[in-house]
């Protein structure tokens, strides 16, 4: 889930005739649905399986869709069913129809209607506790694919049908099944649609019938799932190691192959250079459990190799991962891709200005975190390399499995895609690594008007004043394709005959973000934040500053004299540690007028050195920023008291003091 995660399911036992049997669980699962059939859908349904006569008190079925196919409007509670009052059946199932009494199968309970399932997009089916009043609620107000409110104590179970693997709404659960590519339309040719049935066997889920002929013939509402006797083997999972090869590397593709008869047969690796016409096929081997595994390469650095696995049983059924193979492959990239590169753009110009010529490649890219972990969301962070224009990239985290902090350099690989109309990094599952930590670039920009220009784009930025703030917080303008549901804050800022938005993305008062309350008429001796796109104007272009916390909103008001005022020799600045008193981690900003190897280093009181936070050499003036988490250079956490910080570059230096809490 992209706030709550589903507790793990383990798998469903099987009968001597290969059909579900109620698993042995504390809490009862979604066993199979059906969203559209011939006619009027009388038969769409339902199904929940647990321990026989076991309560479902308390519990509800939640699906999540995108409002009567309103674009652009999703994260909308389309079917709300309380499911007090009902119990599991003696055989440990329970089956709900939306209409029970004109129904062709059988086996549905005979007291429950409700209205008829999405079956045009991608939707998510949740089993949940502890919710009620939801039908209708907007849980996704920013329509971003992660849910800003969960009206539920717990996820039971939950379950995501999918029709298109790209470009349809977002999903809501970690376990999908979909699209339904072997079923034709009687009006349309081949296509994907989102499965019209489907059922879980074993540890996963079955696409079962479009349209039954004879109708219930694949479907067993109230009873063990029968499509279960003939399931082609499934291939869930499929990696490729090292996550960002270089061009010494072989390279090791595993695939996860669950086969529910006991009758794999083969299992092949099919690959080949992006553009090539035709794929090289290579027979993969048991490599433990459920794995199997071939290896492939080395290649030159910047080659893009596409792959897929098809999986294939003693009866020639078929699966391939990714589905949608072989003509929309997965794939890796040997080296290193620089930013510039991945938000290059020299394609024809769309709503989204300047997309990405690497959109839908994959992609390796290295740079440093340009903010703190979850101090704008934990599905998303940026990275910087240098500051240059067009250095900075947006790593989008679909699993939450990777959340780096201020100043740490990655690696990580992903495919580019244009989301919102802003460049950013799908991260693969497990390939986001930490490999060092360095001070934070931060590009200077001589004007303000720079902000909203493509160059800057998910850069960490500042400009000096004088800046005027023209407007405290405003709300009416928050627009996402819609009518504004949500609190989208935002003030603006002038200079001279420009003005540009200020965004509110961060959180305060927990520790992150920035408590500064805009009024007419403030002047700010600066501004820092990070370049993003404005949710209320995608597909305008419009970018706007997205601050990160106190020290990025400077006050004139706030400049401090006096022992505050940092030791200064040649012009060198040193921020104030901010918090400071500080309890934790505190950050510390700088700029050096100069070229040359610039030291950042805490001392204690009477001069000894306590901690080397960095050891740079710069080629012209730079501006940057670092941490200080309260330990020393072994690790260990330091006593409360005064400390100073004093940088260096040359001869030059510059000494503040900070103080720690305990």
């Amino acid at each position: 889930m992209s706030a709550s995660v589903p507790r793990a399911i383990p798998p469903l036992v099987l009968t001597l005739l290969i059909v579900s049997v109620p698993p042995a669980l504390a809490d009862p699962v979604i066993s199979e649905i059906r969203i559209d059939n011939p006619g009027d859908d009388t038969d769409e349904y339902f199904e929940l399986a647990g321990a026989p006569f076991e309560s479902l008190d308390g519990l509800a079925y939640v699906v999540i869709g995108d409002a009567d196919y309103s674009a652009g409007h999703y994260g909308v509670v389309e079917t709300f069913i309380p499911l007090d009052g009902f119990t599991l059946g003696a055989n440990g199932f329970l089956a709900i129809a939306n209409d029970p009494f004109l129904a062709v199968c059988t086996g549905y309970s005979p007291v429950a209607s409700f209205a008829k399932f999405e079956n045009g997009d991608n939707v998510t089916h949740l089993l949940v506790r502890g919710a009620s009043g939801l039908l209708g609620e907007d849980l996704d107000w920013d329509d971003d694919g992660t849910l800003d409110m969960e009206p539920w104590s717990e996820i039971l179970d939950c379950v995501a049908l999918i029709e298109r693997t790209s470009g349809g709404d977002p999903v809501y659960c970690d376990h999908t099944v979909g699209p339904d590519r072997k079923h034709t339309l009687p009006i349309g040719g081949p296509r994907e649609y989102v499965p019209a049935h489907v059922a879980r066997c074993g540890p996963g889920w079955y696409v079962g019938n479009l349209y039954g002929d004879p109708p219930c013939a694949n479907d067993s509402p109230g009873g063990p799932n029968v499509i279960c006797g003939n399931v082609p083997p499934r291939v869930p999972v499929l990696t490729s190691r090292p996550c960002a090869p270089e061009s010494t590397d072989p390279v090791v593709v595993e695939a996860t192959v669950l086969d529910s008869n006991g009758d794999l047969s083969t299992v092949f690796l099919h690959y080949r250079v992006y553009g090539a016409p035709d794929y090289a096929t290579v027979a993969m081997a048991p490599a433990g459990g459920q794995t199997w595994a071939a290896t492939i390469g080395p290649y030159p650095d910047q080659t893009l190799l596409e792959f897929y696995v098809q999986a294939t049983d003693v009866a020639q059924n078929t699966t391939t991962n990714p589905s949608s193979a072989p003509s929309y492959p997965r794939s890796f990239r040997i080296g290193l891709t620089p930013i510039p590169e991945i938000q290059a753009s020299t394609g024809p110009v769309d709503e989204c200005l300047y997309p990405s010529d690497l959109d839908g490649q994959s992609v390796n890219v290295t740079g440093i975190v340009t903010h703190r972990a979850g101090e704008f969301s934990p599905r998303f962070f940026y990275i910087q390399e240098g500051t240059e224009p067009f250095s900075g990239l947006k790593v989008y985290v679909p699993a939450e499995d990777f959340v780096p902090e201020l100043g740490d350099r990655v690696v990580v690989s992903g495919v580019v895609e244009e989301r919102r109309c802003q460049t950013q990094l799908r991260l693969f599952r497990g390939c986001g690594q930490v490999v060092g930590s360095e001070p934070v670039p931060i590009r200077t920009l001589a004007h303000m008007e720079e902000i909203n220009t493509e160059p800057n784009e998910s850069m960490l930025v500042t400009v000096d004043g004088p800046i005027t703030v023209t407007s405290a917080w405003d709300t009416t303008l928050a627009r996402n394709g819609r009518e504004p549901s949500f609190l989208l804050r935002r003030f603006e800022i002038s200079a001279g005959m420009y003005s540009v938005w200020v965004g509110d993305d961060t959180f305060y008062p927990d520790g992150l973000g920035y408590s500064y309350e805009p009024n007419i008429q403030d002047g700010l001796r600066w501004i820092t934040g990070i370049v993003g796109m404005s949710p209320e104007g995608a597909s305008y272009g419009i970018l706007r500053l997205e601050p990160r916390r106190d020290p990025d909103v400077w006050l004139r008001t706030l400049d401090v004299p006096d022992e505050s005022e940092p030791v200064v020799v040649d012009a060198l600045r040193l921020d104030p540690a901010r918090p400071s008193p500080t309890r934790a981690v505190t950050t510390i900003g700088f700029e050096v007028p100069v070229a040359g190897r610039v030291t950042l280093r805490i001392y204690d009181v009477a001069g000894r050195l306590v901690r080397e936070l960095f050891e740079r050499e710069y080629e012209g003036p730079a501006r940057g920023e670092t941490v200080w988490d309260g330990r020393d250079d072994a690790g260990r956490p330091v006593a409360a008291g005064a400390y100073l910080y004093r940088l260096e570059v040359g001869e030059r230096s510059a000494t503040r003091k900070i103080m720690l809490l305990r």
